[in-house]
């Protein structure tokens, strides 16, 4: 097992700030503890202990200015990985390079002195990073701007509340422009207002070449914020690739057990394999990509397995019913869900959104149907929904599904980027991801005296 950590030395732009090769980490479980003396006296002789392995056979990069999510279920390894990664914790086999300075929030208030006030235990906080006293002195306003806890930064962290601590950690590991940052779900215990101004900040952090190593159960936020993913399960690492990849996965097998993990990658011949060292901005292009132009078919097609009710077709439609994979900016479209009755079902919800080619949902609706009991197995209908023509000139993924109180998690089926639809603008005065048709903007003329 080999971990180093190297200095600020010149490299070039693509030789990644973090290299982990088979990491592993190995715990032993004592089922007495008389046990640890009698392996510490008799050593190798005998073996008083099980080997439990929190995390093994984890390979991948990171590189500058890349953010990175790590995505699994609770006791995947996520936080073990990070620790590693930062430092605090050796692991038992494999290799963890890291080039550069770590700012890491990994718990609540770690590195921290309850005793000590906001201000000492910022320069406390800095130290540990290696930052030096004139280095802290020199972001200390910016610091205590950040953190926003106003007359609280004199008294002690004890009286502050988890909200005030989190602001403050945050504010001491961003300010101090770190190489590395590591977030390990910290940014939860923050306001939502908060934690807009944090990833706002990583962003700009993410522009200056830090790269960032995000741990969250907020898929969205991975999908907004991150170029790649790594998905967990069990300790080990069973896919790499790009954030709508590895998060369209895991929401698929959030509730699995591990013998349909191992079903689902063999149908799929998934990888875990994945080359780790592709730019986002290769994980992107992958993304997008369309497996046939004229059909446009999503490559990130999802189709899920259904129960009493199964879709059948989706389809685009213009203002004069025609079926259609592209239309005119500012033009109403309606999406239009087929399903086929499999099962009588008193009531299901139907719903559909509209997404990015990179995963973020930009809109959506639901409707409740109540009165299905006339619907017999093998009839067919269709459930429409209406949208304004506000989008942007583009490529869109359409997706959507029933579900009701019964079965695994209410879904009944489910599909995720069924069709791709394309927008067309002869002008395009607007920007971001919908127009919402605002008036033509005015200019108006003061005039003094």
């Amino acid at each position: 097992m080999t971990v180093s950590q190297r200095g600020n030395a010149e490299t070039a732009e693509t030789s990644p700030v973090v290299h982990l090769s088979q990491v592993g980490k190995c715990y032993r479980v004592y089922g007495d503890p008389g046990d640890r003396l009698k392996q510490a006296i008799l050593g190798a002789r005998r073996r008083y202990y099980q080997e439990s392995w929190a995390v093994r056979n984890v390979s991948f990069n990171v590189l500058p200015g890349e953010t990175v999510g790590l995505v699994g279920r609770n006791g995947s390894g996520k936080s073990t990985l990070l620790q590693i990664i930062a430092g605090t914790l050796t692991a038992t086999e494999g290799e963890c390079t890291v080039r550069g300075r770590i700012g890491a929030l990994l718990e609540l208030g770690s590195g921290f002195n309850p005793e000590f006030t906001g201000l000492e235990n910022i320069f406390l906080s800095a130290s540990l990073c290696g930052f030096g006293k004139r280095e802290t002195e020199a972001q200390l306003q910016a610091i205590c701007d950040f953190a926003e806890i106003g007359d609280f930064i004199g008294q002690p962290i004890k009286t502050y509340s988890s909200g005030m601590v989190v602001r403050l950690a945050f504010a001491v590991q961003a300010q101090l422009r770190p190489d590395i940052l590591i977030v390990d779900e910290a940014l939860a215990v923050g306001d939502e207002l908060f934690q807009k101004k944090c990833y706002s900040h990583i962003s700009r952090l993410k522009e200056n070449g830090t790269a960032i190593v995000l741990v969250t159960h907020n898929c969205s936020q991975v999908l907004e914020h991150c170029d790649r993913a790594v998905l967990l399960h069990q300790g080990q690492q069973w896919l790499t690739g790009s954030a709508k990849q590895v998060v369209d996965t895991y929401q698929r097998l959030m509730h699995a057990p591990s013998h349909a993990w191992e079903a689902f990658f063999r149908m799929n011949d998934l990888d875990a394999n994945t080359d780790p060292t592709r730019s986002s901005q290769a994980a992107k292009t992958t993304e997008q990509r369309v497996t046939n132009e004229d059909a446009l078919i999503p490559t990130t097609r999802e189709i899920y397995p259904h129960g009493e009710l199964e879709i059948v077709k989706l389809d685009l439609r213009s203002p004069q019913g025609f079926t259609t994979q592209s239309l005119q900016q500012n033009t109403p479209l309606e999406l239009v869900f087929r399903y086929r009755v499999h099962r009588t079902l008193s009531a299901a919800w139907f719903g559909c959104h509209i997404a990015t080619t990179e995963g973020q949902r930009l809109t959506g609706q639901r409707c409740f149907q109540s009165d299905l009991a006339r619907f017999d197995k093998g009839d067919e209908f269709e459930v429409s929904f209406f949208f304004h023509g506000a989008l942007m000139e583009g490529t869109y993924f359409v997706g959507g599904g029933s579900w009701s109180s019964e079965g695994a998690d209410g879904w009944i089926h489910r599909v995720v980027d069924g069709i791709a639809i394309r927008i067309h603008a002869k002008h395009q005065s607007s920007f971001g991801s919908c127009d919402l048709m605002a008036e033509k903007p005015q200019l108006t003329a003061v005039l003094n005296g």
